[in-house]
């Protein structure tokens, strides 16, 4: 069919505020233009971000324990028609679990970003349906590759660079000012507006709390499949509860991106594991 129309942080010079990006793995986070980049060598190209000069961003380690940290969407193909068309045959195909109308805009040199070496002996084709599994009848919980493309398509997606690939778009993408995602902690994110937290994990359970886009915790990670769909979760704070897993986005959970071929029709060019 023809369609036409990662956890990394970054220090910016002079500036006391850590820039965190909470997609797409290894890659970090780009706001701008691509740059040269010392990575690039190894598949990654890191562009500059540029943060004005003013207040600091609240610190978590600094910040009262109460004090919320929030999660913003990124979507640099917001109001892009070409991809608002892609966007749509994506987002029917998702609803229907439609596996072989993702097959038909998988790239023909689609990449595995991955550090598993057997996974590049494959054809590309290959490469995709062995990671994303979308065709299994007992899917992962924690990795669910139809939810990662949904959260893409439904969140956005930031503009990326890779030696391989060049420029493509990866997503679900979000930032947030955390100081370090990496330090112990179980750091996830909530990712949709007013998401009950419950008492216990059911759905008629009594809600105590209404989040939004914000960092949240979870402890004693229990896969949801054994709660009906539902995690626990800690605020800051202190105060806890159950929240539905759809509405949760994982700081290691992997990234899909996508990119434009020369006859202008969109397609699936990567998976980032977003392994270490």
């Amino acid at each position: 069919m023809t369609l036409r129309s990662p956890t990394k942080r970054l220090r910016v010079a002079g500036c006391a505020t850590l820039v965190v990006a909470t997609i797409v793995g290894a890659a970090g986070l780009v706001l701008g233009q691509q740059a040269p980049s010392p990575h690039a060598a190894a598949g990654i190209a890191i562009a500059p971000i540029v943060v004005q000069k003013g207040s600091p961003a609240p610190n978590p380690r600094l910040a009262h324990p109460g004090e919320r940290i929030g999660v913003v969407p990124i979507d640099q193909l917001k109001g892009d028609e070409s991809f608002d068309e892609f966007r749509g045959y994506l987002e029917d195909a998702i609803k229907r679990r439609d596996a072989q109308a993702i097959y038909r805009v998988v790239a023909r040199d689609f990449a595995t970003l991955s550090m598993d070496e057997d996974i590049h002996r494959l054809s590309p084709f290959e490469q995709f349906k062995q990671t994303a599994h979308l065709e299994d009848t007992n899917p992962n919980p924690d990795i669910d590759y139809w939810r990662t493309m949904d959260q893409a398509v439904r969140i956005g997606t930031t503009r990326m660079g890779y030696a391989r690939l060049g420029t493509v778009y990866c997503g679900p993408a979000l930032t947030t000012t955390l100081d370090d995602p990496d330090e112990p902690g179980d750091i996830a994110f909530v990712i949709d507006n007013n998401v009950p937290m419950r008492q216990k994990p059911d759905p008629l359970a009594t809600q105590i709390a209404s989040l939004s886009w914000e960092v949240i915790q979870t402890p004693n990670w229990t896969p949801p499949d054994t709660n009906r769909g539902y995690v626990r979760v800690v605020r800051r704070g202190g105060k806890s509860g159950w929240i539905e897993r759809r509405f949760l986005r994982l700081s290691y959970e992997p990234a899909v991106c996508f990119r434009r071929d020369p006859r202008g029709d969109w397609g699936i060019a990567a998976i980032d594991t977003n392994e270490d």
